[in-house]
């Protein structure tokens, strides 16, 4: 809550690592 804009870019990032995971496996 404290730092809005850095949990916004963490969860894209975990969402791109997952699909990129999802497309490369």
């Amino acid at each position: 809550s404290k730092y809005p804009s850095c949990t916004s870019h963490g969860v894209a990032s975990k969402m791109r690592h997952e699909a990129t995971a999802e497309t490369t496996d």
